[in-house]
């Protein structure tokens, strides 16, 4: 029972330093799209300038995107900070089926969440008993 909660708890960080890494991949990807759509090699290739408000649309996306999936990264992160403490169970599983949205490895996570904190003597850890 122990072994698995700290296999959980190392995969919850696992995922969530993924996600994170994710979110940055995204910032840099959208912001650079749109330094490139404001460039003067796009300028000079299609004969006129794009519109300013295009790069700054797709920073601005940038940024949403990557705060979006950089905020479930830190979900990922308490819950297992969470596990390890054994506290806040209803959290992690709430953070386990928020990760069940996310194909393949999200729902993966997310299921050995939902199966492992199910557990009896899961419940009785959590409680304190």
């Amino acid at each position: 029972m122990k072994n698995n909660l700290r296999t959980l708890e190392i995969l919850h960080y696992v995922y969530g330093a993924f996600e994170a890494l994710g979110a940055l991949v995204i910032f840099i990807v959208f912001n650079t799209m749109g330094g490139f759509l404001q460039s003067d090699f796009v300028a000079q290739q299609s004969g006129e300038a794009a519109p300013a408000v295009v790069g700054s649309v797709m920073g601005a996306m940038g940024w949403a995107i990557a705060l979006f999936v950089l905020f479930f990264a830190v979900l990922n992160i308490i819950s297992a900070r969470n596990i390890g403490k054994r506290k806040g169970r209803v959290f992690s599983m709430v953070v386990a089926g928020i990760d069940c949205l996310s194909f393949p490895l999200g729902t993966a996570l997310g299921v050995f969440t939902l199966i492992e904190l199910s557990k009896e003597d899961v419940k009785q850890l959590y409680s304190g008993e």
